[in-house]
């Protein structure tokens, strides 16, 4: 068996009780995204808040998505002319036959 693993831990402190634990990077990592409680080594509970959105940062999130949804429809469109000028060259009539 081996013993001498070594784990990585990010210390934190109960805002009750005031005690110093550690949670492994993974916990923590995944406690920040999902905001559920988790718990100090005396049971209370613990959670971290999401942020406070401003809502310049959420009108400013829908234009990045607007934008990224305006660049594809862009491309998209480019695509298709150039395959509609492939097929007006494929179907544009040679010199010798208009003669």
């Amino acid at each position: 068996m081996e013993t001498d693993k070594k784990t990585l831990l990010v210390v934190t402190t109960c805002c009750i009780c005031a005690v110093e634990f550690g949670l492994t990077q993974a916990l923590e990592g995944l406690r920040q995204k999902d905001h559920r409680d988790f718990s100090c080594p005396n049971g209370h509970a613990q959670h971290y808040n999401k942020p406070e959105v401003d809502p310049r940062d959420a009108e400013l999130i829908k234009l990045r998505a607007e934008l990224v949804d305006a660049r594809a429809l862009i491309e998209k469109l480019q695509a298709e002319l150039d395959t509609l000028k492939i097929e007006v060259e494929l179907w544009k009539p040679r010199k010798e036959e208009v003669a």
